[in-house]
């Protein structure tokens, strides 16, 4: 990582979530393609926030004496992209999260949320490559649940393939560690089982194409490199010899909090990651069969 970029950025821009598809792809990436172009930012941490407001919480790295410039910069082009495409105001939900209200739609404000730790430098490169994935995917993607959910399978499935080059881990390991300790809500089986039944197709695609190597869906093309910031991490935290039910639930809560989800979010994918597991193998024949 580039030392002469010493200090963050943080920006949260408040809009409309079901909208995001808009902001990121016509406001976002505009503007952090532009930075990096000229030189301004050695990069950025990107994650969703509903804390005062829906909002999208940029942390971008640049040198002390660009940061006026990247400021002005900033504020030109999200100002101009919020006057020309507003969102729709929403009602407060409450209760609210923390005790401050909410900023409206459509404005941009700083210094909300903390600057990310420049330690250990690989969690960083994660959190870095992690955010490219996330950008790149919801420039294409309305958020709605199905969509999160299976952002959220695919970065899961990323994982499985790190542990399983770093700790050996078979699938069926891979699916007990990602249990953890958690309860299963057994009442809940039956949505999780008419989820995986309404998106079958697609997580079986997804799934076989991790099994085969493949890298055909979307969320596997959005991001080249981000497998490796899985497999450094990984590796890493194996170095310093964490057990893998540790780096799992590191990197999961990582991947939730980008991702603005609850701990809850969890077992329905290791739900999801148990029937893929079950109809796999009848689903390999089936392409196989096609091929």
């Amino acid at each position: 990582m580039n030392t002469d970029f010493n200090t963050w950025l943080p920006v949260s821009v408040f809009y409309r979530r079901a909208e995001y598809k808009k902001l990121i792809r016509d406001g976002i990436r505009p503007l952090l393609g532009s930075l990096g172009e000229k030189e301004l930012t050695g990069g950025y941490i990107c994650s969703f926030s509903s804390v005062q407001g829906s909002n999208l919480r940029l942390n971008i790295l640049l040198h002390d004496r660009e940061k006026e410039t990247v400021l002005n910069e900033l504020h030109r082009e999200l100002s101009d992209f919020l006057i020309e495409y507003p969102s729709e105001n929403e009602p407060a939900v409450y209760p609210l999260k923390g005790f401050l209200s909410p900023f409206p739609n459509n404005s941009i404000q700083y210094n909300l949320h903390d600057h990310p730790s420049p330690s250990p430098v690989e969690l960083l490169r994660f959190r870095m490559g992690f955010s490219a994935l996330l950008l790149d995917f919801f420039s294409l993607y309305d958020q709605d649940e199905e969509t999160l959910v299976y952002f959220l399978f695919c970065s899961v499935l990323y994982l499985k393939e790190a542990m399983a080059g770093c700790y050996n881990l078979s699938e069926q390991d891979f699916l007990r560690v990602l249990r953890g300790n958690a309860n299963i809500d057994m009442e809940k089986q039956n949505a999780w089982s008419h989820f995986f039944s309404e998106n079958k197709q697609i997580m079986l695609e997804t799934f076989y194409q991790d099994t085969q190597n493949r890298e055909g869906s979307d969320a596997y093309m959005a991001a080249p490199g981000l497998k490796q910031c899985f497999h450094s991490v990984v590796q890493a935290k194996q170095k310093e010899g964490a057990d893998a039910e540790s780096v799992v639930a590191t990197l999961t809560g990582i991947i939730l909090q980008h991702l603005d989800l609850p701990a809850d979010a969890m077992p329905l994918i290791h739900h999801l990651f148990a029937e893929c597991l079950q109809h796999k193998d009848q689903f390999g024949k089936q392409q196989r069969g096609n091929e």
